[in-house]
């Protein structure tokens, strides 16, 4: 993957040193409330170990936005059989900045590069509505209303 700079904002693969950011962005409050899976502060140990395995697995692509040379958001997908699931963060004083949907379009990009023909999953609670507008921008469709959330395809 390239380094993809779009104005004063530059997106890259993650490094075993933004462990420390993605640990304090998973327990930040607006994460906490917008995650399906994560509800309570994660611990150092577990989230270290979960960052090493994500880095080094083929299966996932783990990006890093940067605005200015300091961290702004990151996005992932996680290859699963048919599909990658995606997920999103971006600092609050980033958001409307546009780097959230350039982060899905380079997530979008590297996801199809390493596995062909993949389908793009997010799965986002009915109380974020924010995230659906964002997902829907980026050319995602609602395909499933679950009971805590709709899922989205691409």
């Amino acid at each position: 993957m390239s380094v993809v700079p779009v104005a004063r904002m530059l997106v890259r693969l993650a490094r075993e040193d933004d462990a420390r950011i993605l640990f304090d962005w998973a327990n930040r409050p607006d994460s906490l409330a917008a995650s399906l899976r994560t509800t309570v502060s994660i611990d150092w140990d577990t989230h270290a170990a979960w960052f090493a395995r994500r880095v080094q697995n083929p299966d996932v692509v783990l990006l890093i936005a940067e605005h200015d040379g300091v961290p702004a958001g990151q996005a992932r997908a996680e290859r699963e059989t048919t599909h990658a699931i995606v997920a999103i963060y971006v600092e609050p004083a980033h958001r409307l900045s546009g780097i959230a949907h350039h982060l899905l379009d380079v997530l979008r990009a590297e996801a199809v590069s390493r596995w062909p023909g993949v389908r793009l999953i997010a799965c986002i609670r009915h109380d974020n509505p924010e995230s659906v507008n964002l997902f829907e921008r980026a050319g995602y469709r609602q395909v499933a209303d679950k009971s805590d959330h709709t899922v989205h395809e691409r």
